[in-house]
């Protein structure tokens, strides 16, 4: 129901997004299955808008996309090395394709997409100094996209990642390498933005929410579940899970509360 709910959502907001990044209702479709475990379906969708658009770098990041959170969405994901190497295939294809056409707003999300996801795996791989130079390419992709247009607001997620978690994770020489990458990071901000997309993001409103959960679970403190329902992988990236029941009950269903890691002491009514 969560997930439906999601997918709803998602439509919605493809009519009052950024007309500069153009999000599709297959696009949300594909998103909608990579998050629900379905990403074999997921890539044959993807496959389908590449021979539709072979010339842009979007779909290539959406293959790098689905393979790398096939493998945490599902026990039938790819295998650690499989998934890394599709991410560094597709990510690269789709940066000399989208480097050697015009540059448009649009272009330069996904191009900031794909080298944010280069730099994920070049880091798993532990290429520090790769990862860090790869995220300062993301970085300057996104801050152009911002300046064309504020209202893209999927931009913030790879930002907060990159302010986020170098500055809560990475210490020692690989805190420096990542200084001198241009990713040393800050967590405040880092919040700021991963929640901005939380609350308003289109195509990574769902990955902001487990990256706040799993934040919040390095920080040592729990993470709600806000408004309408509840997000399987959000919960189990936080041991101390709050799920919230507003007063007009969107998204409510009792027998979630089964499952629910922390629960509030009941509270009797002031009368």
């Amino acid at each position: 129901m969560k997930r439906l709910f999601l997918l709803i959502i998602l439509t919605a907001f493809t009519s009052t997004y950024s007309q500069t990044v153009k999000v599709t209702d297959s696009d949300n479709e594909i998103i909608f299955e990579i998050f629900n475990g379905n990403w074999q379906h997921a890539d044959s969708l993807i496959d389908v808008q590449l021979q539709l658009n072979p010339n842009h770098p979007k779909y290539y990041f959406m293959k790098a996309y689905n393979a790398y959170y096939c493998r945490f969405m599902t026990r039938s994901g790819l295998a650690r090395d499989v998934s890394l190497r599709r991410v560094i295939d597709n990510t690269w294809r789709g940066i000399q394709i989208g480097e050697a056409i015009p540059q448009t707003t649009e272009v330069k999300f996904y191009l900031g997409n794909c080298y944010a996801f280069l730099s994920r795996a070049n880091i798993m791989k532990q290429q520090y100094w790769l990862g860090y130079w790869n995220a300062g390419k993301s970085e300057d992709y996104y801050e152009d996209v911002l300046d064309e247009d504020p209202n893209v607001t999927d931009a913030y997620l790879n930002l907060g990642v990159m302010e986020y978690f170098p500055d809560a994770m990475v210490e020692g020489f690989q805190y420096f390498l990542a200084w001198l990458g241009g990713a040393g990071g800050d967590k405040k901000t880092g919040l700021e933005y991963l929640n901005r997309v939380a609350e308003s993001g289109t195509l990574f409103k769902e990955e902001a929410k487990i990256a706040l959960a799993r934040g919040a679970e390095l920080a040592g403190t729990g993470i709600c579940s806000g408004e309408g329902g509840m997000l399987p992988e959000e919960q189990a990236a936080n041991s101390r899970y709050f799920y919230e029941l507003a007063s007009a009950k969107f998204g409510y269903d009792e027998r979630l509360l089964r499952s629910v890691q922390c629960r509030p002491r009941p509270v009797e009514p002031i009368r």
